[in-house]
């Protein structure tokens, strides 16, 4: 299997060590069966709130600093970038993107994707994905693009 996850880009140690060893068996941790083995270091697992036939949403474990709502929204499919999206991802997308900002009654925010290379984009798995995201009132969130390597909280 090929290299899906980036350890470096990690923004803590709990998300590291999780990368690594879903590198070290040769998996790829944004799978769907995956994905709700992945645990914030203190029992909580992830848990799929949306999925169609595309795309699938989680609660981020690890949510941005100041952010008051920051979902992942992950494609079934193992791209690395949006030019590989076939139409039916495109439109899938738009309906899990729809959903949660419904759902979870989003006033405002963004939808960020980093994709392709993580050594350019940051991220810590390649499998296409995007984060839904608000700040908390007053504030600011960061949504970096770049390599996370020299922002690692120790």
């Amino acid at each position: 299997m090929k290299k899906t996850t980036t350890p470096d880009n990690a923004r803590n140690k709990d998300q590291q060590n999780i990368i690594k060893d879903f590198l070290d068996r040769g998996e790829d941790p944004f799978s769907p069966e995956n994905i709700v083995k992945i645990h914030d270091g203190k029992g909580v697992y992830n848990k799929i709130i949306y999925e169609n036939n595309e795309w699938y949403v989680i609660k981020n474990l690890w949510p941005l600093v100041n952010s008051k709502d920051h979902f992942v929204v992950i494609c079934k499919r193992p791209i690395k970038t949006i030019t590989q999206m076939n139409n039916k991802e495109v439109t899938a997308l738009f309906e899990a993107q729809s959903w949660t900002i419904k759902t979870h009654a989003i006033k405002g925010g963004a939808f960020c994707m980093r994709f392709g290379n993580p050594k350019i984009s940051g991220t810590t798995c390649t499998r296409l994905h995007g984060h839904i995201l608000s700040p908390q009132k007053s504030t600011t969130l960061e949504f970096y693009v770049g390599q996370f390597k020299n922002r690692l909280n120790k």
